[in-house]
C-alpha cells in the first residue's frame, strides 16, 4: 500500500487480512484515512456565514450558466455537473476549463 487511494479501495476484510489486524482496527484505519483525504462537506449556509470577504468566481464562458451561478464557478469549491447522457456535461466542463485557463 503506497497511497491513501489504495486503502480506500479495499474492504475492511481485505485490510484486516493484508495487515494481519483485527476487523475493528481495519475499520478504524479505513475511517481515519477517509476523514483525512475526503473534502470537508459544507452547506451553502455555513459557507456564506464563514465568508467575510468577496468570493472569487471563475466565469464558465457560458453566459446563461454564469448568470445562474451569479458569476461563475466559485473558487476553492468543488462543483458537480450532472445530467443525462448526451446532455453536454463534458462540453460544459471543457468550455469552463478553457475559459478559466484563458484568464491565466
Amino acid at each position: 500500500i503506497r497511497t491513501a487511494r489504495e486503502i480506500i479501495d479495499l474492504s475492511p476484510l481485505e485490510i484486516q487480512k493484508l495487515l494481519d489486524t483485527t476487523l475493528w482496527e481495519a475499520k478504524q484505519l479505513l475511517r481515519c484515512v477517509s476523514e483525512v483525504t475526503a473534502p470537508q462537506i459544507s452547506s451553502l449556509v455555513s459557507i456564506a456565514s464563514k465568508s467575510s470577504q468577496q468570493p472569487t468566481f471563475y466565469p464558465t464562458g457560458i453566459r446563461t450558466l454564469d448568470s445562474a451561478l451569479r458569476g461563475g464557478l466559485r473558487a476553492g469549491h468543488i462543483n458537480e455537473i450532472v445530467g443525462r447522457a448526451g446532455a453536454g456535461k463534458t462540453q460544459c466542463c471543457l468550455t469552463a476549463a478553457l475559459s478559466v485557463a484563458s484568464k491565466g
